[in-house]
């Protein structure tokens, strides 16, 4: 499974989700985890132009949270099944969702992304929590 993480610093999780300039992109099995890429987000203050690339590419979107600033960035997190931010709005949040892309939030201000990952590899290998089940189980039913 993917998972995204607003970051300034490929460290932390230090951005929410309307303001982020860089999702770090990781994927998580029963295995480990492992950095696939960074989608970086380029505020446009007057553009018609929509579009993203991975492998640090940029994705250009307007200033602001339209619907269609949102929805390019959640079409470049589609992939993931779980987006993390220091906070995010109750539009887009219900965009991720449907989506299939679980927002979650850390529960400090600042969270190292390594510590999310690992809590996580423990929960996957062993008895996930309910909220995480159903990720997984959706996951699960996307891939096949």
């Amino acid at each position: 499974m993917k998972i995204a993480f607003a970051t300034t610093d490929k460290v932390n999780i230090n951005s929410d989700f309307g303001s982020a300039e860089k999702f770090d992109i990781y994927e998580i099995s029963k295995y480990g985890y492992h950095f696939l890429d960074t989608i970086c987000v380029e505020k446009q203050p007057e553009t018609t132009q929509y579009g993203y690339k991975n492998k640090d590419n940029i994705l250009r979107v307007n200033k602001g949270e339209s619907d269609t600033d949102i929805a390019t960035v959640i079409d470049a997190l589609n992939d993931c099944t779980i987006v993390y931010t220091t906070s995010i709005g109750a539009v887009p949040a219900a965009k991720l969702i449907k989506n299939g892309i679980t927002p979650m939030t850390p529960e400090l201000d600042q969270e190292k992304i390594t510590g999310i990952l690992d809590r996580l590899l423990i929960a996957v290998k062993g008895n996930p929590a309910p909220w995480l089940r159903k990720v997984l189980q959706r996951e699960n039913d996307r891939t096949q």
